[in-house]
This record gives C-alpha cells, structure tokens and sequence, in this order.
C-alpha cells in the first residue's frame, strides 16, 4: 500500500506512455485511485506495449472508471491481467469488460480479477 492517489495516477501516467517504459507488472492495490486515476491510467495504457499485469483493486474506479478500463482494452495488446477487485464496479460493467476481453480477436488478457 503506497497510497499514490489520484495525483500520483497522474504523475505515473506519463511514465507509462514512454516507448522506453519496460515495466511489465504494475500492483496499485488500495491506493487511493479514483476515478480521474483511472482515466489517466488506462491512457496511457493505450499506448504502453510492455505491461502484462496490472492490479487496481481496492480503489475507487467505479462506474465511470469501468469506461475508461473498456476504452483500453479495446487497443491494449499486451495486457494479460486485470484485477479490478472492490472498486464498487456494477455488474452490468463487469460484464462489458468481460464482453470486451472474450470478443476481441486482439486482447491477450487471460485473467480478469473482478469480483
């Protein structure tokens, strides 16, 4: 627990996006991330070709966070894990993630941690 908050969200978020970023596990738990985080994290994870494993539960995405999380997967093709564990994300969102990783023919995430 590092307690890096949205404005720290925001300060690694650009780190993220740099072709140079050879990070490849990324463990947000309980941070404090809300959803203005979010929006800046999966962002940069449009671009990011490197990270396998992310791990934003026990923060506060919610709703609007799960949009954000969709757009994402939508042109991530590295990602393999994706915890959003208590991040008070409906079902009906859940299942648009869910729907997006099992319909797209370019996703590579293998293990969504939801609930």
């Amino acid at each position: 627990k590092n307690e890096l908050r949205t404005s720290g969200a925001h300060f690694l978020a650009p780190v993220l996006e740099r072709p140079g970023c050879l990070l490849e596990e990324l463990h947000l738990f309980c941070n404090y991330i809300d959803v203005p985080g979010a929006k800046a994290i999966c962002k940069a994870l449009k671009t990011n070709q490197h990270l396998r494993f992310i791990d934003l539960g026990l923060n506060k995405v919610r709703k609007r966070g799960a949009a954000y999380v969709l757009e994402m997967l939508a042109v991530n093709k590295t990602l393999e894990t994706l915890a959003l564990k208590f991040n008070y994300i409906p079902d009906a969102w859940a299942i648009k993630i869910i729907k997006q990783v099992v319909d797209s023919s370019q996703s590579s995430v293998s293990d969504i941690r939801l609930a």
